[in-house]
């Protein structure tokens, strides 16, 4: 008799964590999907910079008159 209450505790206690972790991974999937659009949308402006004609900007290095130093 104490075994099958102990199952039943353990089972119990298994479909609650079951519950949590399926709204866990609900709430993940989500945030990647807001954060996948947020990444097309970030890209679809860089893109339109990008392809804009910039020879009016500087970088902010050049507009201080500082060093750029780059590795090779």
């Amino acid at each position: 008799m104490k075994n099958q209450s102990i199952n039943g505790y353990v089972a119990d206690e298994l479909a609650v964590k079951v519950k949590y972790l399926s709204i866990a991974l609900s709430q993940a999937k989500s945030i990647i999907s807001k954060l996948e659009q947020e990444n097309h949308r970030l890209q679809d402006v860089l893109i339109s910079l990008a392809s804009q004609n910039n020879e009016d900007y500087i970088l902010d290095s050049e507009a201080f008159d500082e060093s750029v130093y780059t590795v090779r």
